[in-house]
């Protein structure tokens, strides 16, 4: 599963070392319902350039046993183009998250569906909006009296609406592992790769993240 993470000259490609960063404020709207705000930053070029931003708010509803999660959102996308200029692009999204907890593990499967709306003054896109179908089974561990939370994931990205329909033309490869600084914020650092596949110009993404959450 996570042979990509292990193997960087998986595939032949370019490679470009990225730095992210994010911070997301959580809030319960009563038992079931919750709402969430995200920003988020990235760097790449071998980290020596801004390109891309992304602020999102999602919304969720917990049903099952708080075993099954559905969820909602939209973002807003302020990206580089070809380093000369940036573009915006708007993004809606849906997503069914299932979980189970085996004493101090916790396993996810998320199924998520996005479509990416490009400005059409901007280019001649030949796929607008870009649709997604994005599959990620993920693992947690919780680890006795500490404040340290483990985890591991593995997703791969379903293209719908290319010449080659309904192909995976992206794998994604995930370690990390979060901190309870309080009872309501949390920290985090991972590390990640993601790799093109089945498309021309193929990219190897290796990028180190830091993040912070708030829960009201």
């Amino acid at each position: 599963m996570f042979f990509c993470l292990l193997s960087p000259m998986l595939y032949a490609a370019d490679n470009d070392m990225e730095a992210h960063l994010s911070f997301e404020v959580n809030k319960d709207l009563g038992r079931k319902f919750d709402v969430s705000l995200s920003e988020g930053l990235r760097f790449n070029n071998n980290i020596t350039n801004y390109y891309r931003s992304e602020t999102a708010v999602s919304f969720g509803y917990t049903f099952a046993r708080k075993h099954l999660k559905l969820g909602v959102g939209y973002a807003f996308i302020n990206k580089s183009k070809d380093y000369s200029y940036y573009e915006n692009r708007h993004r809606t999204f849906g997503q069914l998250t299932f979980k189970e907890s085996f004493g101090s593990f916790k396993l996810s499967w998320r199924a998520k569906f996005q479509a990416t709306f490009q400005n059409p003054n901007t280019g001649d896109y030949k796929r607008n909006p870009k649709l997604y179908f994005r599959n990620r089974l993920m693992a947690e561990y919780k680890i006795a009296n500490s404040r340290f939370s483990p985890y591991a994931y593995f997703e791969f990205y379903t293209s719908l609406n290319d010449a080659e329909c309904n192909r995976i033309d992206a794998l994604r490869s995930q370690i990390g592992c979060d901190y309870l600084l309080t009872r309501r914020m949390s920290l985090g650092a991972y590390y990640r790769v993601q790799n093109d596949i089945q498309v021309k110009n193929r990219q190897n993404i290796f990028a180190v993240g830091l993040t912070a959450s708030y829960d009201f």
